[in-house]
């Protein structure tokens, strides 16, 4: 559940998700950044992309990404990867070519990006256990649940960024 600043549980779903809306459209919205002071600051922390990192992935990084898919939540496509992963090879071959259709700089579909939100909570306290969980907007995490065909394309572009992150970032720099 969802409860507002005053402590107030709200029960209905509409009331719930106009609350999660109206705290999380703030917080996610576009922040202006001055470009010229950001690169100023961080510019001495700024390194030379690696020249042997290969930027396009070939049909068969896909098929090899494909074997490793195990199955999460849906998006608003209701298909899990398990799906994509037993497709015909046409099926695939179709996402790759998307792929690299957005590499080249042509437009997504308009509803690419859809996506259905979840807040989880943050945390655990007191009285989770008896089964009624109850947060306010910022003890809340949005997650969002993409269609499997935008994870499967974030996964190809994501193949050089890691490639990337091994040899540039050293192992003492740990997240925490």
């Amino acid at each position: 559940y969802i409860s507002d600043s005053n402590g107030n549980i709200i029960i209905d779903k509409i009331g719930s998700a106009q609350l999660l809306t109206e705290y999380w459209c703030h917080e996610l919205r576009l922040k202006s950044t001055n470009k010229k002071l950001s690169t100023a600051m961080y510019k001495q922390f700024i390194q030379t992309i690696p020249s042997d990192i290969k930027w396009i992935q070939q049909f068969s990084d896909l098929k090899n990404l494909s074997k490793k898919w195990a199955d999460s939540g849906t998006g608003p496509d209701g298909l899990r990867y398990s799906c994509w992963a037993n497709a015909p090879t046409a099926c695939l071959e179709e996402v790759h070519k998307y792929y690299l259709d957005l590499g080249i700089g042509l437009d997504p579909y308009p509803d690419y990006n859809n996506a259905r939100m979840v807040c989880t909570p943050k945390g655990t306290i007191l009285g989770d256990q008896q089964g009624r969980i109850v947060r306010t907007p910022q003890k809340t995490r949005p997650l969002s649940l993409g269609n499997v065909d935008n994870k499967i394309i974030s996964q190809l572009v994501s193949l050089p960024l890691n490639d990337c992150g091994v040899q540039m970032i050293s192992m003492i720099q740990s997240g925490g």
